[in-house]
C-alpha cells in the first residue's frame, strides 16, 4: 500500500511540476495511476486510485480498458506477462464511447 501511495505521489509532483514524463501523451489522450486487476489477451483492468488535494477525499474506481492493437508497454514484453496487482501508468483515448488503453507503463521494484 505505501509502494502505491508514493508511487500516486510521484506521479502527482511530476505532473504539479510540469514535467514531461517519460512518455508524451498524445493529443486528446488521458492517463491514469493504478494497480492491474485483471489482464486479458484484448483488455487491461485496472483500479485506479485519486486523491483530491483540496478536500482529502480519496476514491478508486475499477476501469477496464480495450487494447489498441499496437499497444505500446514498457518493463514487459507482452500484455499478459503483467501481474495481477502490479502498479502500472495507463494512457488511454476515448473511442466509440470505450477506453482504448495505447500505453502501459508497468512500475517494477528496480529503481
Amino acid at each position: 500500500m505505501i509502494k502505491k501511495i508514493t508511487c500516486a505521489l510521484l506521479t502527482l509532483i511530476i505532473v504539479a511540476a510540469g514535467i514531461t514524463p517519460v512518455f508524451a501523451q498524445g493529443e486528446g489522450s488521458n492517463e491514469v495511476y493504478g494497480f492491474v486487476t485483471e489482464v486479458t489477451e484484448n483488455s487491461i483492468t485496472v483500479e485506479v486510485w485519486d486523491y483530491d488535494v483540496e478536500t482529502g477525499e480519496e476514491n478508486t474506481e475499477v476501469i477496464m480498458y480495450e487494447t489498441d492493437p499496437a499497444i505500446e508497454i514498457e518493463n514487459a514484453g507482452t500484455l499478459m506477462e503483467i501481474e495481477e496487482g502490479q502498479d502500472v501508468d495507463v494512457q488511454y483515448i476515448e473511442k466509440d464511447g470505450k477506453k482504448v488503453a495505447q500505453y502501459v507503463y508497468v512500475y517494477t521494484d528496480e529503481i
